[in-house]
């Protein structure tokens, strides 16, 4: 087995984004060598999941219950492969906090779309999961130039119940563009920027093929955050499915029977999402 690849997810307080993605990547990567966790630039201290979250990942057959809150610190960030963040201005404090780790910390819908980049490109070499995020993170520095900017996912703390259903379900999404390879297109070269947008969060169909209709998951008006998250599980199963069994990721034993009712409200209808400051 090939050395442990370590992924920090980090948002403000741990206990909403950070704790959805290090519940869901846990799940992803159960039986993959890679370990999993998740701090706070301002995190607090032994907290346990926000509730809202907590029955979210739940009715996706999640139990979050034990997760506990952390807050981000030099030692921390110093044992970490890979750091994956929310927000670029999260990015800016966890690089103050931890100079070193510059060429490695990225925000979440960044690292998304290089992935999709260097698949569309055929770049990725056959590799398990923990060599897939390695590589990817080797050549950042010439992805970067390729890719759209990521949007920020935004901080759906005290607020309505749809925005903790969308944070959830573009965590997911995000995370299903890292996990699942998407097939290289043929007799392409060099791949348009725009295609390969995680702040969209489409199909994955890039703009030089043949157009298929798709549902845009932050334009959908009913795109509940539980199917995301079995989604991303079942086709990261699928899409492993040929790997040694201790690089698979886990079965959720979910169907689409189980999703509940309450979907995320769509945001910045009618136009594509690049990031912007906020």
């Amino acid at each position: 087995m090939s050395q442990e690849l370590n992924i920090l997810f980090v948002c403000t307080g741990n206990i909403c984004r950070s704790a959805a993605a290090d519940a869901l990547a846990s799940m992803y990567f159960r039986h993959a060598p890679i370990h999993v966790s998740s701090a706070g630039i301002r995190g607090l201290i032994n907290h346990p999941i926000q509730p809202t979250v907590g029955t979210i990942l739940l009715n996706a057959g999640i139990d979050a219950s034990s997760f506990r809150s952390q807050r981000l610190t030099n030692a921390i960030a110093m044992k970490q492969d890979v750091i994956l963040c929310f927000e670029k201005r999260q990015r800016s404090s966890i690089v103050s906090l931890a100079p070193s780790k510059v060429k490695h910390t990225y925000l979440l819908t960044d690292f998304a779309n290089m992935c999709r980049y260097a698949d569309i490109n055929g770049m990725i070499p056959n590799s398990d999961i923990a060599g897939r995020i390695r590589y990817i993170d080797s050549i950042s520095q010439m992805l970067r130039a390729h890719v759209p900017e990521g949007a920020d996912i935004d901080d759906p703390y005290g607020k309505q119940e749809e925005d903790y259903q969308r944070a959830v379900y573009e965590t997911a999404m995000a995370l299903k563009m890292i996990i699942v390879p998407s097939r290289p297109a043929a007799g392409v070269s060099s791949a348009a920027p725009g295609a390969y947008n995680a702040s969209e969060v489409d199909g994955r169909q890039p703009a030089h093929m043949a157009a298929q209709p798709v549902v845009k998951a932050r334009h959908a008006a009913a795109q509940p955050a539980v199917e995301a998250a079995v989604e991303a599980a079942v086709e990261a199963r699928h899409a492993m499915a040929a790997q040694p069994a201790d690089v698979q990721p886990a079965d959720s034993g979910l169907s689409r029977d189980s999703f509940p009712v309450a979907a995320a409200t769509p945001r910045h209808a009618g136009r594509v999402i690049r990031g912007s400051a906020q």
